[in-house]
């Protein structure tokens, strides 16, 4: 396996990757897809995890100037699920992280068992469905600091 940035030309299979689980659509792509690679920043990476040319996972975050890294982004194939290749996007990716997901997702359990904490409920653009904010602090399960921070900013 082999993780490295994506490029124009990938935008099909990570659509098709992201199509395999219904509940969860890519917020990187579509129009933002365009103008992430007409307009590409250094705060925005893109990145895919190849296995045989094939592209098993992806994951994508812009770095806030603070330093958090806001994880937009992130999915694995079904049928690789559980062989640490999330765990290995999120090291990629680096600390600390912030990111918002269904407050029901099945995606939950997984951030926890990273040691993201979870935090407040917030609503969604739209204001239709509610959504956990999960922080991942620089050192994880150090707790609160002195003056009540996980490490972490709010985002």
């Amino acid at each position: 396996m082999l993780i490295v940035d994506t490029t124009p030309d990938d935008k099909q299979a990570i659509l098709q990757l992201f199509g395999l689980d219904k509940k969860i659509w890519p917020s990187g792509v579509g129009q933002n897809w365009y103008w992430f690679w007409r307009e590409k920043s250094t705060k925005e990476r893109w990145v895919k995890v190849l296995d045989h040319e094939t592209i098993i996972a992806s994951a994508h975050w812009s770095m806030r100037r603070d330093g958090i890294r806001n994880l937009k982004d992130i999915i694995v194939h079904p049928n690789v699920r559980g062989q640490n290749i999330g765990r290995l996007l999120i090291t990629e990716i680096g600390r600390p992280i912030i990111l918002k997901t269904d407050h029901d997702s099945e995606a939950n359990g997984f951030y926890r068992h990273l040691g993201f904490e979870p935090g407040e409920e917030v609503p969604s653009k739209s204001g239709a469905k509610l959504l956990r904010v999960y922080r991942l602090p620089v050192n994880p399960g150090a707790g609160a600091g002195p003056d009540g921070s996980s490490g972490v900013l709010d985002g």
